[in-house]
C-alpha cells in the first residue's frame, strides 16, 4: 500500500531533530483528527511511563473514552501527525542505530515506510496540499541538523536551508507551505555570531531529484528563488527544468555570543495563510529568558512585529479569527507544570486558559480548534489524560481526565487486543458432510475459547475507559491555592520520609518519629517546626509508620501523607481527614512512591490505606 498515492510519485520532505538520537528516546507530539473527537499519541518515559522496549501509537476516541493500538512491534514510536483529510498518520519510529519514518491507513490498519532508514531521523509533520508532504531534519552527525528531502531518491539538499541547520521547535503549516526556523554560526572580525532565520517553503510544485545530491546556491534572506536542479551533461538538449519550491526568508535575527546554537523558534500560521506568528526564546542548554511573540507576514515583504514577550511562552496557535494567540507557558513557583494562555491586543493581561498539571519537559500538550470555533486541550502527563474543552475567549473551561492507572490499563487492554488479532466468525451452516464436521473441529474450539476472552475484555474495558471530572482548572481559587501549598509541602515530606527508610534499612518513619525525625531531611533548623499549610495539618498514615517499603505491595496507590484536621493526632487513618470547604475543594496526598495527587473524595477513596503485603 502506498501510503499516498500522489505522494508516492513526489519526494516527501523531512526533518529531524537531534533530541531523539541523542537521548536514545522520541519526543511526543499528539495529533488531532479533523472533527477533533480522536486523539493520536504514544506513551513513553516523557508522559510517566517508563517504557524500555518502545511504545505503540494509539488512537484514544474521546466518545467512548477507548484506546486502540495503531502500531505494534518493538522500538519507540511518537511525534504524530496526521493529514488534514483524517486517513493517514505519520510517525517516526527509533529502533536500534537509526530511525524511519512511517505512515498508517488509519482506517486500513496498515503500515508503510515513508523515508528509508536514516540515522536520527524523526519529528514528522504533513503539510496539507494535494499532493500532501511529510516535514521533518535529517541528522548526519551529532551537530548536522538539516532541513532535507526524504523519498525514494534517499537524502537530497531542501534549496537555500541547505546551508543552515535546524532549530528546535513547532514548524508552521498552511496549504503547501511550511515554515522552517534555521540558524547558522558566522564570524566577523574575532566577534562570533548566529544567525537565526525564518524561511516559508512553498511545496506546490515539488523539485526532481539532485543528481548526485548537490547543494543549490542560497538566496540572499529574504530573496524567494526556486531551487536549482543540476543537470548532466549530454548532447542532446537538456529538457526544461522542472520548477522548485520557492523559499523566502522572512525573518532574520543575528545575536553575539558563540556557536552554541540558534534559539528555540515556535511557528504558527493564521488560519487563512496571511499571517505566522513566531515565538523565540532563549537556546537550549541556557538560563531560560523572555520569549518573544512575533507577527511575521510570510511574504517577507513587511518587517516582523513585536506583539508581546513571556517567561518562558512556546506552542502558539493563532486563534481562529485571526486576533489572537493561545500559548503555553511554565506556572509561577516550582511545582512544573504548564498554563494554556490566550493573548489578545484588547486584553490588558492575559487570560488564563487552562492549568495543567506535570513536569513542562516531560508532558506534552495539543491544542486543537474545533470547527464551531471552540478550543480544545489534550493533555498527556504523569497524572493521566487530560481533556478541556474552552469557548473560543477562553471562558468556561471544562475539563475531564482518564487517571494515569486508567491510562495505563487501556494500553495494556489495547496491546492486548492488538496482538489478539481477528476472531474468526462462527463455522458457515448447513455445510454438507464431511465438510461440516471438519470446519466445526476447527471453528468451535476457537469461538468458545475465544468468548470467555471477549467477555472479560468488555468488562474491562468499561472499568478503564471512565472519564472523571475535574474541577477548578481555570485561575486559581482559595482552594486551589491552598492546594498548591499542601502539594509543595506534602511533597518535601515525602521525599524525606523515603530518605529516612534509605538510612534506617528500608523502614518508614514511626509516628513517635513524625514530623521532626525527618528535620535532617528537609534542612530544617532544629527546634524550630516544620511549617504547616493554613487550616489544616499534614499526617502520616499509621498503618504505614514503622513499615519496611518492601511490605507495600502497591507503593503508588498506597497512601503515606494525607491533609488532616489541625489540632489533632499527627498520625492516624482515614478518621482524620480534614472538612471539605465546599464543591471545588479536594484532597492532597503523597503516596508511597513519592509522587502527590490532588484528589476528590471519590478518587481518595478508592486508594489503599491498609497495604498488603508485598509478595516479593
Amino acid at each position: 500500500m502506498a501510503w499516498h498515492s500522489a505522494l508516492a510519485r513526489t519526494t516527501a520532505v523531512a526533518a529531524v531533530v537531534l533530541v531523539a538520537a541523542a537521548s536514545g528516546c522520541l519526543p511526543n507530539r499528539g495529533a488531532v483528527s479533523p472533527d477533533g473527537r480522536t486523539f493520536y499519541f504514544s506513551l513513553n518515559k516523557k508522559a510517566g511511563f517508563e517504557v524500555e522496549e518502545g511504545s505503540n501509537v494509539y488512537a484514544l476516541d474521546v466518545e467512548t473514552g477507548r484506546l486502540k493500538a495503531l502500531t505494534d512491534g518493538p522500538g519507540l514510536k511518537g511525534w504524530c501527525s496526521v493529514t488534514f483529510d483524517g486517513k493517514i498518520l505519520v510517525y517516526g519510529t527509533l529502533g536500534g542505530p537509526g530511525a524511519t519514518i512511517v505512515a498508517v491507513d488509519i482506517q486500513e490498519g496498515t503500515s508503510t515506510p515513508v523515508s528509508g532508514f536514516v540515522q536520527g531521523c524523526g519529528y514528522p509533520w504533513v503539510v496539507p496540499g494535494e499532493p500532501p508532504h511529510v516535514v521533518a531534519v535529517t541528522q548526519k552527525s551529532k551537530d548536522e541538523m538539516r532541513w532535507a528531502l526524504l523519498g525514494e531518491h534517499g537524502d537530497m539538499p531542501l534549496g537555500p536551508l541547505a546551508d543552515y541547520k535546524a532549530c528546535v521547535g513547532n514548524i508552521g503549516l498552511a496549504a503547501s507551505r511550511f515554515a522552517a526556523p534555521v540558524w547558522r554560526a558566522t564570524e566577523e572580525g574575532d566577534v562570533e555570531k548566529v544567525e537565526t532565520s525564518v524561511w516559508v517553503v512553498d511545496l506546490s510544485s515539488p523539485p526532481a531529484p539532485a543528481a548526485g545530491g548537490e547543494k543549490s546556491a542560497a538566496p540572499p534572506a529574504g530573496e524567494a528563488k526556486p531551487a536549482e536542479t543540476p543537470q548532466a551533461e549530454t548532447k542532446a538538449p537538456a529538457p526544461a527544468a522542472k520548477p522548485g519550491p520557492a523559499f523566502t526568508c522572512v525573518a532574520k535575527w543575528t545575536n553575539t555570543g558563540g556557536k552554541g546554537g540558534g534559539p528555540v523558534i515556535d511557528l504558527a500560521f493564521s488560519p487563512d495563510g496571511k499571517r505566522l506568528v513566531t515565538a523565540v526564546r532563549a537556546e537550549e542548554g541556557k538560563e531560560p529568558g523572555p520569549t518573544r511573540f512575533f507577527d511575521v507576514d510570510p511574504t517577507g515583504k513587511e518587517q516582523p512585529k513585536l506583539l508581546f514577550e513571556v517567561p518562558g511562552g512556546r506552542e502558539p496557535q493563532v486563534t481562529p479569527d485571526g486576533s489572537g494567540v493561545v500559548y503555553l507557558r511554565p506556572t509561577a513557583g516550582d511545582d512544573g507544570g504548564r498554563e494554556v494562555v490566550l493573548w489578545r491586543p484588547d486584553l490588558k493581561e492575559a487570560r488564563l486558559i487552562a492549568r495543567l498539571p506535570g513536569e513542562l519537559e516531560k508532558a506534552f500538550t495539543t491544542c486543537f480548534w474545533m470547527k464551531d470555533g471552540r478550543l480544545r486541550i489534550y493533555h498527556v502527563c504523569d497524572e493521566g489524560l487530560w481533556l478541556i474543552d474552552a469557548a473560543a475567549d477562553g471562558a468556561g473551561a471544562k475539563a475531564r481526565r482518564l487517571t494515569h492507572e486508567r491510562l495505563a490499563a487501556q494500553k495494556y487492554l489495547a496491546d492486548f487486543e492488538r496482538g489478539l488479532g481477528h476472531v474468526p466468525d462462527a463455522p458457515p451452516e448447513n455445510l454438507p458432510e464431511p465438510l461440516a464436521g471438519a470446519v466445526n473441529a476447527v471453528g468451535r474450539p476457537l469461538q468458545d475459547a475465544a468468548k470467555p476472552v471477549q467477555d472479560a475484555l468488555k468488562a474491562a474495558w468499561a472499568a478503564a475507559s471512565v472519564w472523571n471530572a475535574v474541577a477548578a482548572v481555570g485561575p486559581l481559587g482559595s482552594a486551589r491555592r491552598s492546594a498548591a501549598e499542601s502539594m509543595i509541602a506534602l511533597k518535601l515530606l515525602a521525599d524525606a520520609a523515603l530518605a529516612y527508610a534509605k538510612d534506617n534499612g528500608g523502614r518508614l518513619p514511626p509516628a513517635d518519629a513524625y514530623p521532626d525525625g525527618l528535620k535532617k531531611y528537609l534542612n530544617a533548623a532544629a527546634g524550630r517546626p516544620f511549617p504547616m499549610p493554613e487550616g489544616k495539618a499534614l499526617a502520616l498514615n499509621a498503618a504505614l509508620a514503622g513499615r519496611r517499603m518492601e511490605e507495600v505491595a502497591d507503593p503508588r496507590s498506597t497512601v503515606l501523607l494525607f491533609e488532616a484536621k489541625p489540632g489533632g493526632p499527627l498520625a492516624g487513618g482515614r478518621e482524620l481527614l480534614r472538612d471539605l470547604a465546599g464543591e471545588e475543594d479536594a484532597y492532597v496526598a503523597a503516596f508511597a512512591d513519592g509522587r502527590v495527587e490532588w484528589l476528590s473524595q471519590e478518587e481518595l477513596a478508592k486508594k489503599t490505606w491498609q497495604p498488603a503485603a508485598s509478595r516479593n
